[in-house]
């Protein structure tokens, strides 16, 4: 999980921040934000709320009795649903905020809120204290980008795990297996390798499914000569790892090695160019370039050529050609260009991860790309 010390420095960085702002003080409501700036992860189905004020102090509010965290104080309310609906509980987190933050209100006129996340009972309260509200989505996207070391360490072992899960799934997929076996298998090797049960989903997709926006698995058997499209996002202490491998069941052929190796030079050619500051759009073209050299399925690769991820599956910076962004120092992100078609049976797609470091970047991802 998290470490305090990590979220005390995001606490920190994102008051120093909102300075500027003149805010007197921030309420967090999105779990995944929570999270990250005091460490305690949230029951999916139960309301939380964090107070940060500029003083320095951070409080939550949270069901029943919460992890330790990097709080400095916590609310407790019930969080025993019973017959109810977690929607249902709001009004309690509410209630702690009139009650609890009486104080602070009448100190606070200026309040920043995730707008896009604060439940209406909350947003109630803020209407009853007359509060300005300053929504502050914009500073935490962006305060999200540079990843810590101990989000840095979730990240790492969420890709360790996916790493797990394809050697079973090489091992296991064979012609005449189905998708949903090799599925099992990988899981499987998912949970024992986390010690417990974590989000598993992706792409399980053999012939031509590969090339048609693959999805889950499905009962369908795999044939002789398939291309099996494996993108998977294992989630582990609620950050992401997005990791693509293609393999060749049966043994590739001329033309699917020829695919494959226009794909691995065209991540070569786009590492290169990365490094603080660089245009993700440049690198988009590179992609694009480098992939259009395999004519006979020129132009298929039509997708995005990767994306930020940490506490979301897609974050910023985002890798397109008509993008705005840049790459900044700290940015965990993928490259994953593709070539898809029935002439490869199905489609190749390889995917690496990457943190941008001070003066190029840091490949993640250790598994193989041979098919």
């Amino acid at each position: 999980m998290l470490t305090k010390e990590g979220c005390l420095r995001r606490q920190e960085r994102l008051r120093n921040r909102l300075e500027e702002s003149h805010v007197d003080a921030t309420i967090i409501c999105d779990p995944a934000n929570v999270y990250y700036l005091t460490g305690w992860m949230a029951h999916p189905r139960l309301p939380v709320c964090a107070v940060l004020t500029n003083e320095g102090v951070c409080s939550l509010i949270a069901a029943d009795q919460p992890e330790p965290s990097a709080a400095h104080k916590v609310y407790r309310y019930n969080g025993r649903l019973g017959g109810g609906l977690a929607q249902d509980l709001v009004p309690e987190v509410a209630k702690r905020l009139c009650e609890d933050f009486d104080e602070l209100w009448n100190a606070s006129r200026h309040i920043g809120i995730e707008k896009a996340s604060v439940p209406f009972g909350i947003a109630e309260v803020l209407q009853e204290e007359e509060l300005v509200g300053t929504d502050i989505m914009p500073d935490l996207r962006q305060l999200r980008r540079r990843k810590d070391e101990d989000e840095l360490a979730l990240i790492r072992r969420s890709i360790e795990i996916a790493e797990v899960a394809y050697a079973v799934g090489r091992s296991v997929a064979k012609p005449g297996r189905t998708e949903l076996e090799v599925h099992h298998a990988m899981h499987a090797a998912v949970m024992d390798a986390a010690g417990t049960t974590i989000p598993f989903a992706g792409d399980f997709a053999t012939g031509l499914r590969c090339a048609t926006g693959g999805g889950p698995p499905t009962s369908r058997q795999i044939q002789e000569g398939d291309l099996y499209l494996l993108d998977i996002w294992p989630i582990y202490g609620g950050y992401w790892a997005d990791v693509c491998r293609t393999f060749a069941v049966s043994g590739a052929n001329s033309i699917q090695i020829e695919a494959w190796q226009v794909i691995v030079e065209a991540l070569t050619a786009a590492e290169k160019v990365i490094r603080p500051g660089t245009p993700t759009a440049e690198v988009r073209r590179v992609l694009q370039e480098k992939v259009d050299k395999f004519q006979p399925l020129r132009g298929s690769f039509g997708h995005h050529g990767g994306h930020g991820f940490g506490l979301d599956p897609h974050e910023a910076p985002r890798i397109l050609l008509d993008s705005t962004d840049t790459f900044e120092f700290g940015d965990v992100f993928t490259l994953e260009p593709g070539i898809y078609g029935e002439l490869l049976q199905g489609g190749i797609r390889l995917e690496q991860d990457y943190q941008v470091t001070k003066d190029g970047i840091e490949r993640l991802t250790k598994y193989p790309l041979e098919l």
